[in-house]
């Protein structure tokens, strides 16, 4: 399985629109530095292609580099995760399963026939998209999902903002050990960045519940970036910050499923 990250910003991205703050600033002329809106993710195993958390903006011309785009998982259906689909509903050929939480039924991607089927899918249920195995992941405090995929010995969480997973989602996780655990961090400015202090507690928390043997920071924001810069004190370890056109091979050495580690099915 092989990851691709089409964007790791908040809906603001980076640069912000007005900004002038050193990371804006600096984005401006450094394409490095710059953050797609939305944290979406392009997840490949073989033939298949699935988009999850959205489609970036400007919408991706051929999401599905080669092969066939399975599906669009969508923690909800805000317009921020819906504004770069639109390019996407016009095309044509055989439709694409737009999956998520039950849509509203006046949608404008319901009402309007097009190239997306948007669905409901039940949570913590099995789910085959190509060879991917996926379950929706219900989150705490809210009606959105997160994502658990599988191919293969090979394990993924994917969170669409902080991280914070229903008491079910996490019962159903308890023993099933992801070897990637992709979030946000529910980022507050004001709270120092020491490990166990507000920030970082929940993603400790998180990171201990599920055995998570690496992290990739998305959904950063321009005040995150700031942060950052120059420091890594308080980040716990094995965590790292995602970027706009990062990828990652079930293959690495640094994700290869980990010898005698004891891993059952979610339920």
């Amino acid at each position: 399985m092989r990851l691709n990250f089409l964007s790791t910003g908040t809906e603001a991205g980076v640069p912000v629109y007005g900004c002038d703050c050193p990371v804006c600033g600096r984005a401006r002329f450094d394409r490095a530095a710059r953050r797609r809106p939305g944290g979406c993710l392009q997840v490949e195993a073989g033939a298949a292609r699935l988009l999850v958390g959205g489609c970036p903006v400007p919408p991706v011309a051929r999401p599905p580099a080669e092969g066939r785009l399975e599906g669009i998982l969508l923690p909800g259906w805000g317009t921020g995760r819906l504004s770069g689909l639109h390019a996407l509903h016009r095309g044509v050929g055989a439709p694409v399963p737009l999956l998520g939480p039950a849509p509203p039924a006046d949608l404008d991607l319901v009402r309007e026939p097009g190239l997306l089927r948007p669905l409901g899918i039940e949570p913590l249920q099995s789910l085959r998209l190509g060879p991917i195995d996926v379950r929706a992941l219900p989150l705490a405090g809210g009606p959105e999902y997160g994502y658990a995929l599988e191919h293969g010995e090979f394990r993924v969480v994917w969170l669409p903002g902080g991280p914070r997973l229903a008491a079910r989602s996490l019962q159903a996780l308890s023993r099933w050990v992801p070897d990637l655990l992709i979030t946000g961090v529910d980022w507050e400015e004001s709270a120092p960045g020491a490990a166990g202090e507000g920030t970082w507690s929940r993603l400790l928390s998180l990171q201990a519940a599920l055995g998570a043997r690496r992290t990739l920071i998305t959904h950063v924001s321009h005040q995150l970036d700031r942060w950052r810069t120059g420091r890594m004190d308080g980040v716990p370890a094995g965590t790292e910050f995602a970027r706009d056109g990062q990828r990652e091979s079930s293959a690495a050495p640094g994700l290869t499923p980990a010898a005698g580690v004891e891993r059952e099915s979610a339920v």
